[in-house]
């Protein structure tokens, strides 16, 4: 069959489809030539304005910088880096935030850009480090909470606190002064504790006073030794003789031995309940000293939960970037690396700040057994890039600190003494086992006069 030839229409409605296909490729490439320009320009206003301080110019310019990467359909690594340096920038600026609201706001837009980084880093197999640093910086936020921190509005509130607390106590009111003060230490979660030494220790002069009720020492004394923050081993020691011998004085005057177990359990049962969580604490901690309970230890998970609480949300988030954070890092460095070690320590961290401490135990053991059987010769690093110089010390320090955590007082007590620092300078390990002494009523315990001569030759 022959085709009929090209007649003088059909030659000139090809011209036109060619010049309309022509005029359609050179206004996309024209497009394109401004939207890269556009692209250009945004970033390099964001690199400059992140330089100078400016974080708010810098946040908007990333952002405008990835609207323009997306229309170009860039490729996924270009476009997560982006928005990780997007998610750098709005750190920077949150740090001027002082309302909880704008903060809280502020953390989800920055962890969004952090996922939505990883989303783009996974469509690409050679993204493991850029990986990397994205699961870090994830971690770097989650979980949030901040032992110490107290607001400005805060402090205005625990100052009335205290001078109520003052005037009770120089009115003899001795029982309401004593609940006030607990209030403004549990409140400033000991911050205030340097400026309420003359008050605690007109508190300790008034020990003998018979009318004390014990129950009403329990939460002030929990929250002293919780929130320690001491100089010395030998200061921590003096003030945890005389709060313990002041509750030992007010049980006695109650009728009951300061190693009563049943009269511990009791007390601590009764506080419990009526979520007296840091009076409830030492009352479980004495008891831990006298008898190891797994139902005691479980109150005490409790309470730590109650006293330290993480976002659930956030919790099992950070827990999830940290496991693919050990995956990313076998990967890239190899399962014997200092990276993976350094990954598992995050690990158990987590695991024992959302109470799982059984598991917690396991990672930290692991921690120091990679420690203990590295033999690069190469130094380990924190987080912060500084050199680690002691990294098995302070493996073996993280167990025992988790051991008194849990109320595993005897355990703690063991793994001390089987390795005691043979040195004559103090170490962590000494102040936990300071930490724990006063905790347990344990102040008698000869080796702490061995913690505080090496002190002394500091």
């Amino acid at each position: 069959m022959r085709l009929a030839p090209f007649g003088p229409n059909s030659l000139f409605m090809i011209s036109v489809l060619a010049l309309a296909v022509a005029l359609i490729v050179y206004q996309w490439l024209h497009n394109r030539s401004e939207t890269e320009k556009l692209f250009r320009y945004y970033v390099d206003q964001a690199q400059l304005s992140a330089l100078n301080g400016h974080d708010n110019k810098a946040v908007s310019a990333w952002r405008d910088a990835i609207e323009n990467a997306i229309a170009l359909g860039d490729n996924p690594k270009l476009i997560g880096n982006l928005y990780l340096e997007k998610a750098k920038s709005e750190i920077a600026a949150s740090k001027a935030l002082t309302k909880p609201t704008e903060v809280e706001t502020s953390r989800q837009q920055i962890i969004g850009d952090i996922q939505r980084a990883l989303t783009h880093y996974q469509k690409d197999s050679f993204t493991t480090l850029a990986q990397i640093q994205a699961q870090e910086l994830l971690l770097s936020i989650l979980p949030v909470y901040t032992e110490r921190f107290v607001s400005d509005e805060e402090q205005v509130r625990i100052d009335e606190r205290r001078a109520t607390a003052e005037k009770l106590l120089k009115e003899g009111k001795q029982s309401e002064a004593l609940k006030v003060f607990t209030e403004v230490v549990i409140a400033s979660k000991g911050l205030t504790r340097a400026a309420l030494e003359d008050d605690i220790k007109q508190l300790m002069t008034r020990r003998s006073n018979p009318r004390t009720n014990a129950e009403e020492l329990f939460p002030i004394t929990s929250a002293l030794f919780t929130y320690q923050i001491c100089a010395s081993a030998q200061t921590t020691v003096e003030e945890g003789q005389s709060l313990n011998l002041l509750l030992d004085q007010a049980l006695k005057a109650s009728g009951h031995a300061k190693d009563d177990y049943q009269y511990l359990k009791k007390l601590g049962d009764r506080m419990f309940v009526k979520a007296n969580y840091h009076g409830a604490n030492l009352a479980y901690w004495r008891c831990q000293a006298l008898k190891d309970s797994a139902e005691v230890r479980e109150h005490l998970k409790f309470c730590y939960l109650k006293l330290h609480p993480t976002k659930t949300e956030d919790s099992q988030a950070a827990i999830s970037a940290v496991v693919e954070l050990i995956r990313l890092n076998v990967k890239a460095f190899g399962q014997d690396s200092k990276q993976v070690t350094g990954a598992v320590e995050r690990h158990a961290e987590l695991l024992e700040s959302t109470g799982n401490f059984e598991e917690a135990e396991t990672r930290r053991r692991t921690v120091f057994d990679r420690i203990v059987a590295d033999k690069s010769g190469q130094p380990f690093y924190d987080r912060y890039g500084q050199i680690i110089s002691d990294p098995a010390r302070q493996a073996e320090d993280a167990i025992m600190k988790l051991y008194v955590t849990e109320g595993k007082f005897k355990e703690a007590l063991a793994w001390y003494r089987e390795r005691q620092p043979q040195s004559d300078q103090m170490t962590e390990m000494d102040f936990t086992f300071v930490d724990l002494c006063t905790k347990a009523n344990w102040l008698s315990d000869p080796m702490l006069e061995e913690v505080i001569e090496r002190e002394r030759h500091d």
